[in-house]
């Protein structure tokens, strides 16, 4: 049976930051609402986010002690995977490759598609001599991006020209995810993609329950 526990919100770790602009449209969806939508996911064990770092951190902004959270067994379940998102550019191809250029980001030429970080344009693809929280953090705030939850998808979209160019970055692990939430240097937002199957959805906790 599923059910949410209100835990304090100063014992979670975030394994990701938060958008500012998610973060801002979210802060004010939730103050007129009057609720938190849905227990963020939690691993039993660490305390380590897996979902809900938006609304854990806009919950803590707005002075609130607890928060609503489904707890899981995160390496012990099988059940539960992590995949990652997969940046594409909306804005044009010309503002992507000056903002890069100006950002001081290596871009060497790659034919062989064989690099786990690339950034790939329609007839063009190149390896990115950063790492994906350096290019995440230089372009946040600057290009804007949509995530799509498969490499085809985002090469599909460069190709038929419905992006400017896809960021392909290394897979994660669940260790990876356990790793950086106790370390100093959380993932940028919208790296992981947790599927957890048995998680609640279309619960509707009143703030007023959380203070």
């Amino acid at each position: 049976m599923k059910y949410a526990v209100l835990i304090d919100i100063l014992r979670l770790r975030d394994h990701e930051e938060v958008d500012p602009f998610r973060f801002k449209e979210l802060m004010k969806e939730m103050i007129e609402d009057g609720f938190q939508r849905d227990p963020i996911i939690v691993d039993e064990k660490s305390g380590v986010v897996l979902d809900g770092h938006h609304r854990r951190n806009i919950l803590k902004t707005l002075g609130y002690s607890k928060i609503a959270s489904y707890q899981v067994q995160y390496m012990e379940d099988d059940e539960i995977r992590v995949k990652t998102w997969y940046p594409i550019v909306i804005d044009s191809k010309r503002r992507l490759m000056e903002t890069i250029d100006e950002c001081g980001i290596e871009l060497t030429p790659n034919t062989k598609n064989n690099s786990k970080t690339l950034l790939v344009l329609k007839g063009r693809t190149f390896q990115l001599g950063a790492s994906r929280r350096e290019v995440m953090n230089a372009l946040g705030g600057k290009i804007k991006f949509q995530y799509v939850s498969t490499k085809n998808i985002a090469l599909r979209l460069v190709k038929e020209g419905g992006a400017a160019g896809a960021f392909i970055f290394e897979p994660v692990t669940k260790e990876d995810v356990l790793r950086v939430a106790l370390s100093t240097l959380p993932f940028p937002p919208k790296t992981t993609r947790h599927i957890i199957p048995s998680r609640p959805r279309n619960w509707f906790i009143p703030l007023k329950k959380l203070k």
